[in-house]
């Protein structure tokens, strides 16, 4: 469009500059012009009775570029002046350019005149469309720079409020087993740096909380959880502290706690004692200082700190059951330990780029090899959760590194493991991405700073991702947790007004009884089962599933007629699996639950549905009547 526009304009440009003046000339050539003249100052006759003077020289001047033949009458001024608009197309003494009048000069070029104000005008049109067009372009980049910055902060907002729900324990509201980590890395790194002396690591262990799970339930249980983590934080006001697993908390002592931990120590030791008196919160402690002789991360302390906390630990059942103490075995291998370096496994079958990559990782990273596809898949399996990174070549015997990527993609424990792909062919890259690769390291190798980012920035990506995904997901069967599945209940109600939706609960009839009896183990296969159920069942309706809590899951899903094919689908698959036997389910619907405006009462309603039926060995299904106000 910028070339025709350009390639017209010159063309009439050419035509303007050519044909007009071309003819105007032909048409002038033979023109005779009157011309009034009288004597004065600007036109006179010379001595030899020549004409002379600055308006008789500028005459000539245009009659030698228009061709010309002056015809003269002599008068006098009043007389020329009466006439001159009439009779004469000049008078002698008028020469400016404003004085002089060149109708007939006009007159005869006015082709020429229009061409050159439609050029000008095409110009000027031209020169505004191209305004326009860079005004618009430049809004839309504004207004694209403006949406990127957006979804930015957005993402920044949400991987923030991930970060923070990921880092503190939703029970007790301390830091969790993810921010000591990122704690315990910290103090490595200046571990190594020899820029910290004095830290020690206090380990806490919760006595009898299995017992009151078994005896009294889960709730009580987890007020047992918060009662000891209060006695912690309040023994340790100055200091982190984190819970590691379901009875294990850590705190880091540095500072003032460091300075006065005898004292802090020795007050928490009586609480204990005393709350083991008279049947309180009983917590077992074990603390070690850090030595910067000997430690060489806070791992060796941790451990120590675990040895003093089981011995404790002993000493306090001893104390309880009221025989003699003894010294219990060592038991430091129990503590779990927290791997800080990264594990990558790079596959290809050119044993030299294997090693030349990995001699450039070694470093910063453990390393693991893989020759060909079958190989890579094996350790994958067999290693799954210690490879942070798979950087994979895609030429390689038995297996190529698409059908690596694919099978990846089918698996549910490797589809998370992030991937790094090497290559010569750019025509692949594409491909690659859509079958879940992260990025791309071409050969030759560039840069070893350019490939250590590379693969820190996956990992870190990797990283988030699945600390995004294990916050929102319980981890035994896969499903949202509470906080998530309500948040998406909302966006159900925003998004999909006039579509009616049904809360659904199911609940594992006497879970506590069957799990005391046949092992947590076995409870933990009943709740994967009916996990596995609830994903079928909400991929038939296009619904929303989560696992509240021990045995009890919701389903959100748009209004089903009969429930009666779904649920009973729901027990085969349940019942199919033959080491759940004797494992029966109760199940509880709210229909049109839209009826109540609040989203967890819709689901304390199907929870009464289904505990309607708990008594009624024959019924499998309890329906609530919505009635407002009740």
């Amino acid at each position: 469009m910028k070339r025709f526009l350009s390639v017209t304009l010159c063309l009439l440009m050419l035509l303007g500059l050519i044909l007009p003046f071309s003819a105007s000339a032909r048409r002038s050539a033979d023109k005779v012009v009157r011309v009034g003249w009288y004597e004065s100052t600007y036109c006179y006759r010379d001595k030899y009775g020549r004409r002379r003077g600055i308006a008789y020289e500028y005459q000539q001047r245009i009659a030698a570029h228009t061709g010309w033949t002056y015809e003269y009458v002599e008068d006098s001024w009043p007389n020329l002046s009466q006439d001159v608009d009439m009779e004469y197309a000049l008078v002698s003494h008028i020469y400016s350019n404003q004085r002089v009048r060149f109708a007939d000069f006009l007159q005869d070029n006015w082709l020429g005149v229009v061409t050159v104000l439609i050029v000008i005008s095409a110009v000027i049109i031209f020169l505004l469309f191209q305004k326009l067009k860079g005004e618009k372009k430049l809004n839309e980049q504004q207004r694209q720079m403006e949406e990127s910055l957006r979804r930015e902060l957005e993402q920044k907002e949400q991987l923030a409020s991930v970060t923070r729900i990921a880092y503190t324990d939703p029970l007790t509201g301390v830091k969790s087993k993810y921010a000591y980590q990122e704690a315990e890395e910290r103090l490595n790194r200046r571990i190594a740096e020899g820029t910290v002396s004095e830290f020690s690591v206090v380990v806490f262990d919760l006595n009898n909380l299995k017992s009151i799970n078994d005896s009294r339930g889960h709730e009580i249980g987890d007020e047992y959880i918060k009662d000891a983590c209060k006695l912690i934080c309040s023994g340790f006001k100055h200091s982190p502290v984190f819970r590691v697993g379901g009875d294990e908390f850590i705190a880091i002592l540095e500072g003032e706690d460091y300075e006065n931990q005898e004292r802090l120590l020795e007050r928490f030791e009586r609480q204990a004692q005393e709350n083991q008196e008279r049947g309180g919160t009983v917590v077992a402690f074990g603390c070690s200082r850090f030595d910067p002789r000997t430690d060489k991360n806070t791992l060796a302390v941790s451990k120590r700190a675990d040895v003093n906390m089981y011995k404790e630990k002993a000493l306090l059942k001893n104390r309880a059951a009221g025989e003699t103490p003894r010294e219990p075995e060592p038991a430091a291998e129990e503590l779990p330990v927290l791997q800080t370096r990264k594990r990558i496994l790079i596959a290809d079958d050119m044993e030299i780029n294997r090693e030349m990559l990995g001699d450039l990782l070694a470093e910063d990273y453990d390393i693991e090899y893989a020759a060909d596809g079958a190989e890579t898949l094996e350790l994958l399996r067999s290693r799954k959760d210690d490879i942070a990174l798979l950087i994979l070549d895609l030429y390689m015997p038995k297996l190529t590194g698409q059908e690596v990527l694919a099978r990846m993609q089918v698996e549910e424990d490797l589809m998370n493991i992030p991937v790094i792909v090497l290559t010569v062919d750019q025509e692949a890259e594409l491909e690659c991405l859509r079958m879940g690769a992260m990025d791309f390291i071409p050969k030759p190798y560039p840069d070893v700073e350019i490939v250590k980012a590379r693969i820190a920035k996956c990992i870190e990506l990797s990283e988030n991702r699945d600390l995004i995904r294990r916050t929102q997901r319980d981890s035994l069967t896969g499903l949202l947790n509470i906080y998530y599945f309500l948040r998406y209940v909302n966006r159900y109600d925003q998004y999909s007004k006039g579509i009616a939706f049904d809360a659904l609960v199911c609940d594992v009839n006497q879970f506590s009884a069957m799990k005391k009896q046949k092992g947590p183990q076995f409870g933990d296969r009943v709740l994967r089962a009916v996990g596995g159920g609830v994903r079928k069942l909400v991929r038939k309706t296009g619904g929303i599933s989560c696992r509240k809590e021990r045995d009890t899951f919701l389903v959100y899903c748009p209004h089903q007629e009969d429930y009666g094919e779904l649920l009973k689908e729901f027990l085969a698959d349940v019942a199919g699996n033959r080491d759940l036997s004797g494992v029966t389910l109760r199940f509880g619907v709210f229909a049109n639950a839209q009826q109540e405006p609040d989203p967890e009462e819709r689901f304390v309603r199907a929870k009464l549905a289904a505990d309607s039926v708990k008594e009624e060995p024959g019924k499998l299904c309890g329906f609530y009547t919505y009635s407002p106000g009740t």
